[in-house]
Formats: structure tokens, C-alpha cells, sequence
């Protein structure tokens, strides 16, 4: 009804001014009968050393700092001894970071390094923290001492660290010790878990079988670089995926989704280790120098070490990043390699629930008229997703015939057109690929229409029917 409106209170503690302790800013005023509440003119004032802490009251409440004269009558005068937080020291220091060298000013050079690009910070701390810094910061913009309106351009807050469903915390005693990790795993370990198992902005649950997991994958990672090589035969299949492994990272780490970055890393890993034997030495070397520049952010020691196993002789953190190459990126490399991958978990599954231990695997590949079903489906997907007007459609042309399979086959599609492969290749480039496949047995490849076996039927376009026997 328009009776009320949204309205923002920024709320200033006076804790952050006054603290009855030693650490601190000292608040540079003092006490005069005659004059009043008067500035120190003698800056800056520096806490003194001589002071006992005993636990009792402010430790700064003593004649030796307390006592001074002052500034405007130079009669006796009693100093300030409360001291602003710390927060108050670091809402502004970064601006001292600009000129760290100047013994005359607080700070200078501030208009070419200001605002600061990112602003990385605890959730609790950034609340606080940001509130003061933005606040000085327009203090020192109306004084004339900075031109900018804002001293950051762009906030992340991190999210919280927790154990078994509790933040973790001292007081509540459930703390994991960084050093007992590190003796353990290293500190690359600790580093990859913390930016794989969730994103910065997210919670993050303490998990020591991820720990572990990280340990496994840092293992393999390391054990590449002794890699000797093979065949020239998945050359060009590396390089396209090393350059979208680049492009991957590059983005992801700008987007500060270091989980999803990591993630790419590790899929490159499986792939070269996979095809370690059909890729030149040549190749693989030129490969892994990217790729141990690409885990550097986040096992800087690992990539170190690698790095120089490579024969390298300069270190890995002084080389350029890599930049990304789209001309040696092909898509077709891509689906081929996915579909030999998947059709690998495919059958591992399929062992897994038969509990049989294959003599022999049979791969059907599906037939010509489902991948015209597919190539139709995209077609008419982009027009509508109601299946029943796209059913009418495509019982109006050949494949009619294929009617009873047809009408199983598109709402499984359209609720997931995901499905459908990035490439669809024809019967005998399926098939090609399918008898590249590596298994623990005998592998045979039959054409869906040729088959005798009624699985010959489940077959799909890049997913083909699995017989194991």
C-alpha cells in the first residue's frame, strides 16, 4: 500500500574508538584544566615500553604515559589512555601500502593505486571490517587526501570452516592442526582440499578422507612427469584438451571458482594417464610443462619439483602463464575421447552389478535411423518442447516405422537433451572407436541391425549396448 519503504542504518560501534588496553592506536587528544579537550600536536605519539602488564585494569594508566603538557597553554595535561582497536590500524593501511617509503605523510600515491581490485575477507571480519574501512576511507575523500569514492572495486567473503556439522573454532576444541597435515601430506594437500571440496563463498566441511583423496590425486599428478611416452596416436587429442584445460582454469580462477578449476586439472590427469602410451614423448613433455604451470596455484611446491624434473632450469613461478591456443582446440577430439571413457565406466558398471568376471564384451552399436532420430530432435527441440507435438512430427516421415521404439526414446531425450552427444558420429566411425576400447577382455563391436541379441536394441547413438558374458 506504499506505507512503508526500504531503508539501510549503518551503525558505528565506539568499541572500535576506545579500548581500555596497551595494543592499539593511541588516541592522540589530552586533558587540560584550562583549555579543555585540546589534539596532540606532538605526533605521533608512541605507546611506552616500560609498562607492566599485570592483568589489572589498563595497563597504559600510568604517570609515565599519562603525563604531558599542553599543546596549546603548555601547562600540565593528562594524555588519553584508551586506544582504538585494531580494525581502526587496518581500515586504512592499505593505503599505506601505496608508499610504504614516506616518513613525512600517512600516505601519498593513493590516486594511482586506489581502489584496491579485490577485497578478500572472512564473512564475521568483512561485515566489520568493510563497514570501517569504507567509512575512513570517505573521511580521507572529503578531507581531499583521496579522489575515489570507494576504496575496494569488489568483495569476496569467505565462507565459514566447519567440523562434523560445528564452525570450527578454539573455544569449541575441535581446531585441526595445519602442522600435523602438513608432517603428514604436505601442504600442497592441504591447499588443493581446501579449494576443491567447496567454493570460497560457500562452507566449507573439514572431511580427512578428502584429505586423503587430494594426497591420491597430488600422487598421480607428481608420477606424470616421468612419464616416457609412446605412439604419436593421441597427439592431437592432448593438445585439445590441454588448451581447454588452459582456457578452464584461466576463467575459473578470474571467477575465483577454484573448485571448478581443480576439477578440469583433475580430468586432464585421468586423460593423460590414460593415454600416457599413445602420445609421443615429445608431446607429453610440451604438455606437462602447461599443465604443472596450471596446478601451480594450487600445489605450488608439487609444480616446483615437477617442473624441474622436466629438465627445466628456471623456476615454474617465474614463467609466463600459459595463454590459450583455440586454433589446436578440435570439439570431434573431444567427443571421441568422452565416448571411449564413457563406454569404459559403462561396462564397469555393468560387471559391477552382474558380479561376472568377462571372457567376453560385446558393444552394439545402434543403427543409422536413431542417429536421424537424434539430428530431427534437435531440430524440433528448438522450436518446442511439447513431446506430443513433436511425436506428430516425426510419425509424419520415415521413421514411422520404428514407431514403438520412437515414442520411448524422445521423452527420455526431451527431458534431457543432454543426452543427445556433442557429436554424433556415423556407424563405422562409432564403431571405429569402440574397438580402440581397452578392456579386460575380448572385445567384439556388432552393427545394431546386424545383431542377433535382443541388447542389441537398447543401443543409442555415442551410448551403445553392453553384453557381457
Amino acid at each position: 500500500k506504499g506505507m512503508a519503504k526500504e531503508g539501510t542504518h549503518y551503525k558505528l560501534r565506539d568499541w572500535l574508538v576506545s579500548r581500555q588496553r596497551y595494543w592499539g592506536t593511541p588516541i592522540p587528544i589530552v586533558y587540560c584544566d584550562r583549555c579543555g579537550i585540546v589534539p596532540e600536536t606532538k605526533l605521533p605519539v608512541k605507546l611506552p615500553t616500560n609498562v607492566k602488564f599485570t592483568g589489572q585494569g589498563n595497563p597504559l594508566d600510568v604517570d609515565s604515559f599519562k603525563k604531558t603538557s599542553c599543546p596549546k597553554c603548555k601547562g600540565d595535561a593528562t594524555r588519553e589512555t584508551d586506544t582504538m582497536d585494531t580494525f581502526f590500524d587496518s581500515s586504512w593501511y592499505y593505503l599505506r601500502f601505496c608508499d610504504p617509503g614516506n616518513n613525512k605523510e600517512p600516505f601519498t600515491k593513493a590516486d594511482y593505486w586506489m581502489p584496491v581490485d579485490q577485497y578478500i575477507g572472512g564473512i564475521e571480519h568483512a561485515i566489520l571490517h568493510l563497514l570501517y574501512a569504507r567509512f575512513i576511507f570517505k573521511v580521507f575523500r572529503d578531507m581531499g587526501m583521496v579522489k575515489a569514492d570507494e576504496p575496494f572495486k569488489r568483495l569476496l567473503s569467505q565462507g565459514m570452516v566447519t567440523y562434523k556439522g560445528a564452525k570450527m573454532s578454539k573455544s569449541k576444541g575441535n581446531v585441526v592442526d595445519p602442522g600435523e597435515i602438513v608432517t603428514k601430506f604436505g601442504p600442497d594437500t592441504a591447499r588443493t582440499f581446501i579449494l576443491f571440496a567447496s567454493a570460497p563463498e560457500k562452507e566449507l566441511d573439514w572431511s580427512d578422507t578428502g584429505v586423503e583423496a587430494s594426497h591420491r590425486f597430488l600422487q598421480r599428478a607428481a608420477s606424470m612427469a616421468d612419464f616416457a611416452g609412446g605412439t604419436d596416436e593421441k597427439d592431437k587429442h592432448l593438445q585439445s584438451k590441454i588448451q581447454q584445460t588452459v582456457r578452464l582454469v584461466t576463467e575459473k580462477l578470474q571467477a575465483f571458482e577454484m573448485n571448478a578449476a581443480l576439477q578440469a586439472v583433475m580430468e586432464t590427469t585421468n586423460f593423460i594417464i590414460a593415454n600416457k602410451e599413445k602420445i609421443s614423448e615429445k608431446k607429453l613433455k610440451q604438455s606437462l610443462a602447461i599443465f604443472y604451470q596450471l596446478i601451480a596455484p594450487f600445489a605450488p611446491h608439487l609444480a616446483e619439483e615437477c617442473w624441474e624434473r622436466l629438465g627445466n632450469k628456471t623456476l615454474i613461478s617465474l614463467s609466463r602463464w600459459p595463454k590459450y591456443n583455440e586454433r589446436l582446440v578440435k570439439p570431434e577430439y573431444d567427443a571421441e575421447d568422452t565416448l571411449v571413457d564413457n563406454v569404459r565406466t559403462d561396462v564397469a558398471k555393468v560387471i559391477e552389478l552382474t558380479k561376472i568376471q568377462p571372457k567376453k564384451i560385446t558393444l552394439f552399436v545402434a543403427a543409422p535411423w536413431k542417429r536421424e532420430l537424434y539430428a530431427q530432435l534437435q531440430k524440433l527441440m528448438k522450436d518446442t518442447r511439447n513431446i506430443g507435438e513433436i511425436l506428430k512430427t516425426l510419425m509424419q516421415s520415415k521413421l514411422k516405422q520404428h514407431g514403438q521404439q520412437v515414442s520411448k526414446i524422445v521423452p527420455a531425450i526431451v527431458n534431457n537433451p543432454q543426452r543427445i552427444p556433442a557429436v554424433v558420429f556415423d556407424e563405422k566411425q562409432e564403431s571405429a572407436l569402440l574397438r580402440s576400447v581397452s578392456l579386460d577382455a575380448e572385445v567384439v563391436v556388432e552393427l545394431e541391425e546386424k545383431a542377433k541379441h535382443d541388447k542389441a536394441r537398447q543401443a543409442l547413438p555415442g551410448k551403445p549396448a553392453i553384453l557381457v558374458e
